[in-house]
């Protein structure tokens, strides 16, 4: 995550060392505010073994690691890009992609939770992430979650001042 405009200080999250981020929906870890500069934020999400087709024909696995997150924008200042900097998958837990879905997830919600997992209406965005279709290795998250292939409200540009939460999970292999 890069917030603009650029200086020599940055933040940093990760899961490992850091804590487990929630898997609550309406109670996300709070990393607090983002600095200037890069802020590198990195977690796993473990496979979910049992596989719900929701009535929109959307693949859900009520038992995986489903890890949600929220942050802070400082007024005056603004966050311009989300890069999949990096992106990794268990191959033994099974393959990305197929019958039982094509990417992990990732939406994005302005507030301090997301509202429903259910409905995409309250979401600023979301998308697939780790390979197409979706965001690879290397690219800008935030213009794909604009995008909103897999529903939302939408997004253009920059995110503002306030607070966002991220969701963030995989179905059938684990991630990182």
């Amino acid at each position: 995550m890069t917030l603009m405009p650029s200086v020599s200080s940055a933040a940093s999250w990760a899961e490992a060392s850091d804590g487990e981020f929630s898997g609550a929906f309406a109670s996300p870890s709070d990393i607090g505010f983002l600095a200037l500069g890069s802020n590198v934020i990195s977690g796993t999400s473990t496979a979910g073994a049992t596989l719900v087709v929701l009535p929109n024909n959307a693949p859900h696995f009520p038992d995986q690691d489903v890890d949600v997150f929220s942050f802070s924008i400082s007024p005056g200042q603004r966050l311009d890009s989300i890069v999949l900097s990096s992106f990794s998958y268990d191959v033994s837990e099974g393959h990305l992609g197929g019958a039982t879905g094509d990417g992990a997830f990732m939406a994005i919600e302005q507030g301090a939770g997301i509202t429903d997992p259910i409905s995409a209406a309250a979401l600023l965005g979301t998308a697939l992430v780790g390979f197409l279709p979706g965001a690879s290795q290397g690219d800008d998250v935030l213009a794909v979650l604009g995008g909103v292939p897999l529903g939302g409200i939408g997004l253009s540009g920059s995110l503002g001042p306030g607070q966002y939460t991220v969701w963030y999970q995989e179905g059938p292999t684990n991630t990182s």
